[in-house]
């Protein structure tokens, strides 16, 4: 066997090691974007209707409908976070993948608690009138959705470290040893001090 030969082994078998690791990445990557989407997304659907009760002496019977967005802003806020936590999770590594795997975890949280307490808000009642909610079941899609969010960011803090990171090209080459001094006396020799 050649030194070639082992060189493209030792290449196919690092490879082979970090597909699983890519593949992971992506999928949470895909999960939490989706999901992330679905909150912002949901907020805008219809999530109850508001009639005023029919035994109060209001004609005719007055009613309201109750968007996410207007009854839990928190959820469609938290969502925007997720989003954006898609782009910090890829250009995170180690430490700070951890840290945006905790600040998902308790997004997704944050948007679970926000789509499942709004209906004990009450500010958001025509009139301060007795009234009926009826709700459209559409705030279960975002504790789901959020739900997904917190799993994915769970994940990033356990298995983040096993997963790819961006080349080395975006990072800041290192500071050399010479001083600025150095690097014009050596450019007053005709030299280029860059190398």
């Amino acid at each position: 066997m050649t030194g070639e030969d082992a060189r493209s082994r030792s290449t196919t078998s690092q490879s082979a090691r970090s597909r699983p690791g890519r593949r992971e990445f992506v999928a949470a990557l895909a999960l939490e974007l989706i999901a992330a989407f679905v909150v912002v997304l949901n907020s805008a659907v219809l999530w109850a209707d508001v009639v005023i009760d029919p035994t109060v002496s209001v004609p005719p019977w007055v009613s309201d409908e109750l968007r996410g967005q207007a009854v839990a802003p928190a959820a469609r806020a938290l969502g925007l976070v997720g989003v954006a936590g898609v782009v910090a999770l890829a250009g995170t590594r180690r430490i700070g993948r951890r840290v945006v795997g905790a600040v998902l975890a308790l997004t997704g949280v944050g948007i679970v608690l926000a789509s499942l307490f709004w209906s004990a808000e009450t500010s958001w009642l025509p009139f301060g009138e007795p009234a009926v909610l009826r709700e459209t079941g559409w705030s279960w899609v975002s504790v789901v959705a959020g739900a997904v969010v917190a799993v994915c960011g769970v994940w990033a803090v356990v298995r983040g470290d096993h997963w790819p990171t961006m080349g080395s090209r975006y990072e800041r080459p290192a500071r050399s040893s010479r001083s600025s001094g150095d690097a014009w006396s050596a450019f007053d020799r005709g030299e280029d001090p860059t190398q």
